[in-house]
């Protein structure tokens, strides 16, 4: 059965869109948080997962090395998860243009600072800062997916450019880190 004009083509799917597109703030964010929370809880099952395949003495022999993977595990099962979250808060906000006008020059400065952290760790590497902007390079993939998903939903081109520009820098401060990892590891130099 086709539909007639003026009739919505996508059934009830559709019809619930454009119910929630009408909704108000309240129940937007609540609809966003609620992929957040489902997104943590996935994370944590993940988790819980790899530590009974692991086995309970796994925590023992390695400590805090297991605990640095199962963190990083966490941080990347959350992060794919909660990618519809994020597109549903930036598509919910994309007629905010007091959010966009913060967050823009915000990000710029945030994957900025990834290449300051690369710089950090190149030419510091036995300082304390160079060993603490390992922490910041681990935020790059997570931050550069945010910056990305943020330029698709932007109202108008100034964001979406500037965003894609904040992605950029993460993607070449990780990329110069993963570089760097290579040149210094053994055997780099042909021997």
């Amino acid at each position: 059965m086709n539909p007639s004009f003026g009739e919505n083509p996508f059934g009830a799917i559709g019809a619930l869109c454009s119910r929630i597109n009408r909704s108000g703030p309240l129940f937007k964010t609540g609809i966003v948080a609620s992929g957040y929370a489902a997104g943590a809880a996935l994370a944590a099952l993940a988790v819980l997962a790899a530590h009974l395949l692991a086995g309970p003495d796994s925590v023992d022999d390695c400590g805090g090395a297991v605990i640095m993977g199962y963190a990083l595990l966490f941080c990347g099962v959350f992060t794919v998860s909660t990618i519809p979250s994020a597109c549903g808060g930036f598509y919910f906000l994309r007629g905010t243009r007091g959010f966009w006008n913060l967050f823009t020059p915000a990000a710029l400065i945030f994957g900025a600072s990834g290449l300051l952290a690369l710089a950090l760790i190149v030419f510091a590497t036995y300082s304390v800062e160079g060993e603490m902007s390992f922490l910041r390079i681990l935020l790059a993939p997570v931050a550069s997916l945010g910056f990305f998903l943020g330029g698709v939903f932007a109202p108008t081109k100034r964001h979406r450019l500037a965003l894609f520009g904040a992605t950029a820098l993460e993607v070449a401060a990780f990329g110069g880190w993963l570089g760097w990892c290579f040149m210094m590891s053994p055997g780099f130099d042909g021997t």
